[in-house]
């Protein structure tokens, strides 16, 4: 994955999922764009879900780098930490891109668990066909612009509108490169019509 963004200056301080559609509250952040460590990528969300009965149980927002792992603000490569994390229960957990399909782990995690690796198969995603398979690794579907859960005409027309916006923080900007063009489309283009399961839809 790329590291354009933080490169170039362009990922933002504050997490950015305080908008539609997650109007997510939370209130991480970093204190300079000097402070990310050099292999971030962009922001994700987190969210733990009841092992049972799949309902919310917390969000938080972390940084996603460059070789899959996501971390708190600080970047200390230990995951994800949740307050209300109990170490005999078991959860679920889903990640949420800003511009790929959110996706659900198959199976419980236990706390004390080593990581849990979506990239290894694509029944680590659960529900059908909800990763594909890119250089030997499943990862996400580009082309979530609008971050609905649904890849269709929506997406495109909001990359349609940011078409040639360079040195951006834009979400229709696929390949992550902080710029909208050609490139981008080709990322959305195949993946039209994919679409998260329903938990995980706005």
């Amino acid at each position: 994955m790329r590291t354009n963004l933080l490169l170039n200056n362009l990922l933002p301080t504050t997490q950015p999922f305080n908008a539609a559609p997650w109007y997510y509250v939370g209130t991480e952040q970093i204190n300079a764009p000097a402070d990310l460590p050099d292999s971030v990528t962009d922001w994700v969300l987190v969210e733990l879900r009841d092992a049972a009965d799949t309902s919310l149980l917390a969000q938080k927002a972390g940084l996603l780098h460059a070789d899959g792992l996501i971390t708190d603000t600080d970047g200390v490569r230990n995951g994800i930490e949740f307050a209300l994390t109990q170490p005999c229960k078991s959860y679920r957990i889903a990640v949420r891109p800003r511009n790929h399909l959110a996706v659900l782990t198959a199976q419980t995690v236990l706390p004390q668990n080593p990581l849990y690796d979506f990239t290894t198969a694509q029944t680590q995603a659960a529900g059908i066909e909800q990763q594909v398979l890119s250089n030997g690794l499943y990862m996400l579907y580009a082309g979530d612009v609008f971050a609905d859960g649904v890849i269709n005409y929506t997406d495109y027309n909001s990359y349609a509108a940011n078409t040639w916006q360079t040195n951006t923080y834009n979400a229709a900007d696929l390949t992550m490169d902080g710029s909208v063009n050609n490139t981008d489309f080709t990322k959305y283009r195949p993946n039209a019509r994919q679409m998260s399961i329903n938990l995980l839809r706005y």
